[in-house]
Order: structure tokens, then sequence, then C-alpha cells
């Protein structure tokens, strides 16, 4: 980011108060109203009382961008920088420092990239990167290097020239959708892939690895269960892979969106 910014000294509660008016300015349960309202960069700091290490994260992050759901901020604590939960929302000072020993890509991921999007580590396994936005910027992500970047958007023709290499490699059983984060795409897309994977005959196994039902339960609808289920048949398996950081994101009001 690196720019300049002067960050104003809020009073004792004025996080609170500001949480309240955002939190009720939307319908809160509107997956697409979450998106549109996240909270970005800057703004973060009318939601939280932040440290000088975060004020530093922030103004002078090197790698992917700042931004979190409403959801997601409403789960983490305005006043403790230990929370676990703050922790994945808002860099700091150290996350600013590149170290010569350090690798942006310590997988190798893009050595083993034979075309644009696609990881091909092992020899039954692919990754498809679908896209490369999320609903919230986990700051431990791996793929820091391009992950937010507009430059590394996927595009259907992109995803087309994926889909070939798959069919020209009768090795692999096992598709990995990753990102960003695939539940980021509309109904429409994920179907279109999921059918396009469903239609190469040695593929068997999908795993779609997502944060959403984390950091945007209601993106969980009814209509994406129902188009992932459509494809779940005895020609593809498809398993939903969930990352959980802390057990502060299993509250009894999302049970029904698990």
């Amino acid at each position: 980011m690196n720019t300049s910014h002067s960050f104003v000294q809020k009073s004792k509660g004025e996080s609170f108060v500001n949480r309240s008016r955002l939190f009720s300015s939307f319908d809160w349960t509107d997956y697409k109203a979450q998106l549109q309202n996240r909270v970005k960069g800057f703004e973060l700091e009318r939601y939280f009382d932040l440290t000088e290490s975060e004020k530093i994260g922030i103004e002078n992050t090197i790698r992917l961008n700042v931004s979190a759901t409403p959801y997601y901020i409403s789960l983490a604590d305005p006043e403790d920088p230990n929370c676990p939960i703050r922790k994945m929302i808002l860099p700091r000072e150290d996350e600013c420092i590149f170290s010569p020993e350090e690798s942006p890509d310590p997988l190798h991921e893009e050595r083993l990239s034979p075309v644009k999007g696609l990881t091909h580590m092992y020899p039954d396994r692919v990754l498809l990167f679908t896209n490369h936005e999320c609903s919230v910027y986990c700051r431990h992500c791996m793929r820091g290097r391009k992950v937010s970047d507009s430059k590394e958007r996927m595009l259907t023709e992109d995803l087309e020239i994926c889909f070939d290499y798959i069919k020209s490699h009768p090795e692999i059983t096992d598709v990995v959708l990753s990102g960003g984060d695939p539940l980021n795409l509309s109904d429409s897309k994920i179907d279109w892939i999921l059918e396009r994977l469903e239609k190469i005959e040695h593929v068997k196994i999908c795993r779609l690895g997502t944060r959403n039902p984390v950091t945007l339960p209601f993106r969980v609808t009814f209509d994406l269960c129902n188009i992932i289920e459509s494809h779940n048949t005895d020609r593809l398996s498809i398993f939903v892979i969930l990352n959980l950081i802390t057990l502060k994101n299993v509250l009894p009001k999302q049970k029904k969106q698990f």
C-alpha cells in the first residue's frame, strides 16, 4: 500500500458506535450486500482501536490487500490485539518485512504451472485457481503474491485452457478448486466449472477449498448447495474443504450454514 495516512485518535467506545452504524446499514444476511460493504485498508481504523504495529501494517503492507466483510469484523474484538480473528484481518508491522531468505512462492506453484491458473505438483492431481478474490484477505495467506491482484484475474478463456490441459492428461483424477475463494464466484460460474469437470471422464474427485462458510456464511445458500449436490454423482465425488483457524468461528447461529 505504501501510502501516507494520518490516523485519527478516537474516543473510547467510538469503534463500537461505528460498528453499530455499519452493521445496521444493510440487509445483514444478504451475502452480496456483505461483499459490497466490505471494509478496506485505512477504513478499518473506524472499527478497531489500532495498535501502532497495526497502523504500520495497514500503511505499509507489501503483499495482499486489506479487506474484510462486516460479518467477520463483527466477530473480531475491537480492543484486544490478541483476538485471533482480528489477527486474520489486520496486518502488523512484521508483515511489511521481506527478508532475502524468504520466497514469495514457497511451494513453487508458479514453477509447476504449465498454464496460467493451474499447478500440477503431483502426477494424479492438479490445483486449479478459479479466481483470486476472497471475502476476507487472511494475513497468513501463502498466495499473497497474487491473491487480490487484479492482473491475476482468471478469465473464461483461461479456465478453458486449464480444462484442455486436464483433458489431455488422463493421469489426472483429482482436481482441487482454489483461489482466492471459489465461492466468491457466481452460482452460474460455479455450476459451469463443476459441469466442465464432470464431463472429463478421468476426473473422479473434485475438492473445493473455501473460507466463505467462516468469513461469509450467508454465501452458503440453498441454491449453491443444490448446484454442488447436482454434480456430486457416482461419476464425480465433490468434497468441500473448510479451513477453520479458531473456535471463535463456530457460533450457534452459524450451524445452519455449516
